[in-house]
Order: C-alpha cells, then sequence, then structure tokens
C-alpha cells in the first residue's frame, strides 16, 4: 500500500508599502526605483516570494510620478516568503532606503485580493502658485465653472503623442486654497490603469499659465474591499 503525502503550501503574506519620495530622489527614474526597494526590502530582511522556478521577485510599484514631482504617500505591493510582524516594518526599511526615500505606512493585503494596479481609484495633488499666477477668488470662481461644466474636450500633447480626451471626465474635485506660502490647489483626478488625470492640464485649462512654484502628489488612492479583507484576515490569513 502506498501513502502520498500531502503538499502543504503555506501562504504568502502580501504588504502594500506606503513611503514618501521627496526631491532629493528625483534622480531614481521608475523602472530604477522597483531595484531600488527590492534591494531595500532584502537589506532589511524580509524575504521577497519568486514565483517557483522563476529569479522574478514578487514586486508591484505603484504609479509612476510625474517627472519632477514628489509623492507624500506612494504604494507598492510585495509578496514575502516568511510571514513578519508588521510594526517591525516600517523601522526595518527606514535604516536601509536611499537618501529621498522614507516608509511612512505598511498594510496587510489578502494574497487574493485585487491587484494594485487594477485597485488604482485616484491621486490627490497640491499645487503651489506662483506669486501673481492667480488671486483666490478668481481661480474659485474658474473652478466652479470648471465642476458644473458637463464635458471638457481637451488635447495633451506630450512628446510625440497627442490624445483627445474630455478632461472634465478626469477631474474629481479642485479646492483652491489661500495659505502662508500663497494661493494652492488641491486637485482630486482619477487616477487607474487605463485612465490618469494630469495636474499640468488642469492648471493650463484654468489659465494657470506659470509653472506651480511646488506641485507634489498627496497620495494614492485605492479601493479596498473591506469585508473580502476582514474574512481573509479572521480565517484565512496563515493558520
Amino acid at each position: 500500500m502506498t501513502c502520498c503525502a500531502s503538499i502543504v503550501t503555506v501562504p504568502l503574506q502580501r504588504l502594500r508599502i506606503w513611503y514618501r519620495k521627496t526631491a532629493a530622489a528625483a534622480d531614481i527614474q521608475p523602472g530604477e526605483l522597483g531595484r531600488t526597494w527590492v534591494t531595500v526590502i532584502e537589506a532589511a530582511g524580509l524575504q521577497i516570494a519568486r514565483p517557483e522556478g522563476s529569479k522574478r521577485v514578487r514586486i508591484e510599484m505603484g504609479p509612476a510620478l510625474p517627472q519632477g514631482v514628489p509623492g507624500d504617500r506612494e504604494p507598492l505591493d510585495v509578496w514575502l516568503a516568511e510571514p513578519v510582524e508588521l510594526e517591525t516594518v516600517c523601522e526595518r526599511l527606514r535604516a536601509h532606503v536611499p537618501v529621498g526615500i522614507e516608509a511612512v505606512g505598511v498594510d496587510e493585503i489578502g494574497d487574493r485580493l485585487p491587484s494594485l494596479g487594477a485597485s488604482l481609484r485616484a491621486a490627490t495633488y497640491r499645487a503651489v502658485l506662483a506669486s501673481g499666477a492667480c488671486e483666490l477668488d478668481t481661480l474659485a470662481a474658474r473652478c466652479r465653472v470648471l465642476l458644473d461644466a458637463t464635458s471638457l474636450p481637451w488635447t495633451e500633447i506630450r512628446g510625440e503623442r497627442v490624445r483627445e480626451i474630455d478632461l472634465r471626465s478626469f477631474i474629481l474635485d479642485l479646492q483652491p486654497e489661500n495659505t502662508p506660502r500663497g494661493v494652492e490647489l488641491v486637485m482630486q483626478l482619477v487616477l487607474a490603469q487605463d485612465r490618469v488625470g494630469r495636474p499640468a492640464s488642469v492648471l493650463a485649462a484654468l489659465g494657470i499659465e506659470s509653472e506651480p512654484l511646488e506641485l507634489v502628489r498627496e497620495r494614492v488612492e485605492v479601493d479596498r474591499p473591506l469585508v473580502a479583507l476582514h474574512a481573509w484576515r479572521t480565517v484565512g490569513r496563515f493558520s
């Protein structure tokens, strides 16, 4: 009689790491950023999972930042072969990140939940306008007109690429503010796998001709199926 031993597959731990990328890390390009994070994660003693028979690590970077734009809360997903305590992750990463990169948070995500790319929903940008670029009252009035519009045909030109879009459909909210730094504009724009709202187009549509003194992506918003996530954490996970 032959007895076949059962094969037990250990679930992978999927982490969503949130990080800040400042102007000091502007030279790190999107392709290089992924390799940098692999080096940092492994230097921190976290074992990144690899598909059987492959040398490729299981890591998914979030959406690339516009060129020269810092990000305050950027996401990446990584699958670990050995689970770790969440409370220790950021501290371990901070000891190895390069100048201009900082780990600011970490979430545990169900391995079978949608990919990071499929979960993207929106991004919030903050632009500090140049002195005299636009008065607050004027900007507020222009924002109201744009938000009240049902559509706004727009031509975006990036290098040799030209695309015709309805810019209004990419704008979720606009909030002008008066701060000690001057007039600022907070823009909540669509950010998905196949649809990306560009802050430069929104500023141009509002009649802002001069480059902002500062433009930051404050956060990336992702969809989180809380019911499925709660069920996974309650009965699935590593038990």
